[in-house]
């Protein structure tokens, strides 16, 4: 996809992991004034410490991460976001604090690698927190089963991480939906991520085989277009966010999409990760997506 420059910001990860999808910004927009954001400690994902260029660090919580933007963006309003190193509980508060900035364009920039690696055993590279909604999101079912709720697993490649969801909240098979992607960037990535939720899958499978479904994992667009379809048809959503990031955008093109009172029918689940490790090397193709319906 076209650059869809030129840009006048570049939000990056504060955080130093050398990995070549984290680095392309750095070498290939190094002219673009940037602005970097970091938990203020693992522990904290809605309190952020942020600068701009070689200015001073500040601590901002998500209330007020809005009003710092608007102070410290540049004249010109086209910004990019890099994606890369940005879990999606910071994309899930940085978003919504950039449409309070009058921005005249927004875009989301992913480098897919060229190699990706694999944990040898579960749940030991990334440092992983208790599921719950992120603060300031929390939607509550006013009837204690959920009838007619649907769940929607987006699988990973992170061995047990998706049964944790599942367990932690006891789902009925039923209402529960696992939507695996082929990642382009990752060899056999179906077969990567069916392995990574061995052996429960196969035993969901057999059972409920129309509801282990797929969808792209690098188009946000057809992501957000097959959480609405559930969502048209369930009176309550859960969504577990565990994919590639164009899949993580795309849920939230999905859901800030929504009027604050349909918002009200959607959990979002997450046991916010924080890498510890290089994941990937190589450069394997450049995305960036066009972001305007999030400033519509």
């Amino acid at each position: 996809m076209a650059d869809l420059g030129p840009w006048d910001a570049l939000i990056v990860s504060g955080r130093e992991i050398e990995e070549a999808r984290a680095c392309w910004g750095r070498e290939h927009l190094a002219c673009v004034p940037r602005i970097h954001i970091l938990r203020y400690d693992e522990d904290t994902p809605h309190q952020f410490v942020v600068g701009a260029g070689e200015g001073q660090e500040e601590r901002v919580d998500w209330l007020s991460l809005g009003a710092w933007l608007d102070r410290h963006l540049p004249t010109g309003r086209r910004v990019l976001i890099d994606m890369n190193l940005l879990a999606f509980d910071t994309l899930l508060y940085l978003l919504p604090a950039l449409r309070t900035c009058r921005l005249d364009k927004l875009a989301c920039l992913y480098v897919a690698p060229a190699n990706y690696t694999f944990p040898e055993r579960a749940l030991t590279d990334q440092k992983l927190h208790p599921i719950e909604q992120p603060k300031g999101y929390v939607s509550l079912a006013l009837d204690p089963d959920r009838q007619g709720a649907r769940h929607l697993v987006y699988l990973g490649f992170d061995k047990a991480r998706a049964w944790k969801f599942i367990d932690r909240y006891d789902w009925k098979e039923e209402h529960l939906y696992v939507v695996v992607a082929d990642p382009p960037f990752v060899p056999e990535g179906v077969a990567r991520a069916r392995a990574a939720a061995s052996p429960w899958l196969e035993d969901f499978e057999r059972g409920f085989a129309n509801q282990v479904q797929s969808v792209s994992a690098v188009d946000p667009a057809a992501v957000a277009a097959f959480c609405l379809a559930h969502f048209r048809q369930a009176r309550w959503l859960d969504l577990a966010p565990l994919g590639p990031k164009p899949m993580n955008l795309g849920i939230l093109w999905f859901y800030f999409g929504l009027s604050e009172r349909d918002r009200g029918r959607v959990r979002l689940l997450y046991d916010f990760p924080v890498q510890q490790t290089p994941r990937s090397s190589g450069v394997e193709r450049v995305h960036f997506y066009d972001c305007q319906r999030l400033l519509a």
